[in-house]
């Protein structure tokens, strides 16, 4: 047949009909261009598709094969390919064929019911109805219509629309009572049956009127229910008895078809989803079905689970979230019950200190701590959604050894609370679950309990701060994340990228219910090559092996012997040159009197050694760099190796000597300070010593 090649042969889809072509069809073959894209819009929404409709129409003129397509190729001078596929020939040669029909009907009524053409005259009485309500203002249309002729205006010349069509073969009345009966159909079976286990939806692939038409035609297929774009709903086949719609399901289920096609989802509208939300409803309270989607499926999923087959529809934009919400909860859609986490963090601020103390090697914005020193971190854990959170948890982390936990507790926001105060501590302190709540370690799971809607739940933190970080951590974290929700949430740990989000409820930081504070440890001066107090010098007050400023000496203690070292010049020490510089006296041991000068050296290091409280061990000797003025050998800043010196290291920081790329040889205390004493100030205190 001629529409099977075709359909076979059919390009892609041409597209939507320009607004200008209605307007050449209307002025080419006398036909009001108001009913063009009414006729347009009832066929196929004045879509060009690459396909007859299910009862063998084509195109937004409807045309069919050996009837009215072929009129029009006759009138219109268009091959049937073209007719078939290209959107300004299909409207053309339609607004032929139909002027050759209106030339011979007596009313706009009987001029559309002759162009539908359906096996059941119902289905056409519909059709033209459908054309008709489109037409905008009926006055309007008249008017514009009236010089076209008799075949263009509505019975009685009044614009009454009312005439009754044909009654139904079969009076009966529908089962849903939001249905309009137009059965029964041709081809279903008699089963009078007592349950029904699915709810199969479908789509037409075409018109309203010429889709419940076919179903009820003599087609060899049917369906119980066809909804319409607008909402309209028609029943074609009991619910007792057997539609013949989706193959080996027939006989345990319902059908529903929806206007449109599966290739166009934008066309399925907010009315038709309504509609055949509220009828499935219905089909599945009087029936006993489940309201879930294994018991309301597409065609296409029964295909793929119970029968095999080729089709597909509803097809992938078929919108079931909106669907079965509107199934469940009406077609205002399902108010959501489900918890929705947020979080939030913070860090109490520590007395008399400010929070950012540091803004060199890259700690600038981040909240800084002394050694020593504790502060609160807080993370708050909201429901701020309907439902419940049950048996939440939460993950807690520290970077140690920069940051320790030393005690936590949980408290809570909820109104009901007696103990006078915004928060008061929750009953998931006591929760055997639960850590101990002083120095639990640094790796922790904190079960919350139950979270109701609108409760807040406060981990509060003793956070001590440990060893130094600036330049050997980026930045220690206190790390939280939601770990567990009952039905709605799991995250196995901080990172995990596959977590299980139920249904996309949740939705702070993209579902990623996780968040972190950032801390940065300083320490005063310990002479170790690194900036530890975080004040742009290094090493500050530090004094080199083996050497002795000549202010230094004025400084030393006065149990520190002070060693008178002779002179020599050149022509008694076989050239010895003066080291210091600068005229600061200090002159280099030669070979005369090199025993003196290193044991005198040696007894000046021992004095110098006690005064700061330093170890000393033999290492590579230290000279100053190029250039650098080391008024008789007290080195500030970078040094390089020479063949041989004494190393003075802190020994709190023996783990850590890989990460200093050198050590500067001066003496520091080996006991820290008492944390009282742990704040800026530490470095000006070092600095009077």
């Amino acid at each position: 047949m001629l529409g099977a090649a075709l359909a076979a042969s059919a390009p892609v889809s041409a597209g939507d009909v320009a607004d200008d072509v209605f307007a050449e069809a209307s002025r080419t073959y006398g036909v009001p261009e108001a009913l063009l894209r009414a006729l347009a819009d009832v066929e196929s929404g004045g879509h060009m598709s690459q396909a007859p409709t299910r009862d063998g129409r084509w195109g937004p003129a409807g045309l069919v094969a050996g009837r009215t397509l072929d009129r029009a190729a006759a009138l219109s001078g268009f091959t049937l390919e073209a007719l078939a596929t290209e959107a300004r020939a299909n409207v053309l040669g339609g607004a032929a064929a139909l002027a050759e029909v209106a030339r011979s009907s007596g009313s706009l009524q009987e001029t559309l019911f002759r162009w539908a053409g359906f096996d059941v005259p119902t289905a056409s009485w519909d059709y033209a109805a459908h054309v008709i309500a489109r037409l905008g203002p009926l006055a309007d249309y008249v008017h514009a219509a009236f010089p076209y002729g008799r075949g263009w205006l509505p019975a009685d010349d009044n614009g009454d629309l009312d005439a009754p069509p044909p009654r139904p073969r079969v009076e009966a009345t529908p089962d849903y009572p939001e249905a309009r009966w137009v059965g029964p159909a041709c081809s279903y079976t008699n089963a009078s049956r007592s349950t029904v286990e699915f709810v199969i939806v479908h789509t037409c692939e075409g018109g309203f009127s010429g889709c419940w038409g076919w179903l009820v035609g003599c087609h060899d297929v049917s369906a119980h229910y066809v909804v319409s774009e607008a909402g309209e709903v028609v029943q074609c086949v009991e619910d007792e008895d057997t539609a013949w719609h989706v193959g080996c399901l027939n006989s345990r289920s319902i059908g529903i078809e929806h206007e449109g096609s599966a290739t166009r989802p934008e066309d399925f509208t907010d009315a038709m989803y309504c509609a055949s939300a509220r009828l499935t409803r219905w089909l599945c309270d009087h029936h006993g079905i489940p309201r879930d989607r294994g018991h309301v499926i597409g065609h296409g999923e029964a295909n793929d689970l119970y029968c095999g087959g080729t089709h597909w529809d509803p097809g992938p934009g078929w919108d079931w979230t909106r669907y079965m919400d509107y199934v469940e909860c009406g077609c205002g859609g399902c108010t959501p019950t489900r918890p929705l986490i947020e979080l939030r963090a913070e860090t109490e601020t520590i007395p008399d200190q400010p929070r950012d103390e540091c803004i060199l090697s890259g700690s600038e914005g981040i909240f800084d701590m002394w050694s020593g020193q504790t502060t609160v971190q807080r993370f708050y854990v909201a429901n701020n959604g309907d439902a419940v959170g049950r048996h939440v948890q939460v993950g807690l982390w520290l970077e140690e050894p920069f940051l320790r936990l030393r005690h936590w507790d949980i408290y809570d926001n909820w109104p009901a609370h007696t103990c006078g105060a915004e928060w008061c501590l929750n009953d998931a302190n006591e929760l055997p679950e639960n850590p101990a709540h002083d120095d639990p370690g640094g790796a922790v799971t904190l079960h919350l309990g139950s979270l109701s809607p609108g409760e807040t739940k406060m981990i509060e933190l003793t956070v001590e701060a440990g060893e130094f970080s600036v330049g050997l951590a980026d930045h220690p974290d206190v790390r939280l994340w939601v770990r567990h929700i009952d039905d709605f949430y799991e995250k196995a740990d901080f990172w995990s990228t596959d977590y299980n989000n139920v249904g996309g409820y949740q939705t702070f930081n993209g579902g990623d219910l996780r968040l972190w504070s950032e801390t940065d440890v300083l320490r005063p001066e310990t002479c170790d090559g690194l900036d530890d107090d975080c004040d742009g010098t290094t090493d500050e007050d530090c004094v080199a092996e083996g050497e002795a400023d000549a202010d230094a000496a004025a400084d030393v203690p006065r149990d520190v012997p002070t060693l008178d070292v002779p002179r020599t010049d050149a022509s008694s020490d076989g050239g010895a040159a003066d080291a210091g510089g600068d005229g600061c006296g200090c002159r280099a041991a030669g070979h005369g009197g090199g025993r003196f000068a290193l044991l005198a050296t040696l007894l000046l290091l021992v004095a110098v050694s006690r005064w700061c409280g330093a170890r000393i061990r033999l290492g590579p000797a230290r000279v100053p760099s190029p250039g650098r003025n080391t008024r008789c050998g007290v080195l500030r800043g970078t040094v390089s190796a020479a063949p041989q010196r004494y190393e003075i290291r802190h020994p709190a920081w023996s783990a850590h000597s890989s990460s200093v790329s050198d050590s500067h040889g001066s003496a520091v205390p080996e006991q820290s300070p008492p944390a009282s004493q742990r704040q800026p100030s530490w470095s000006s205190h070092m600095k009077s010593l």
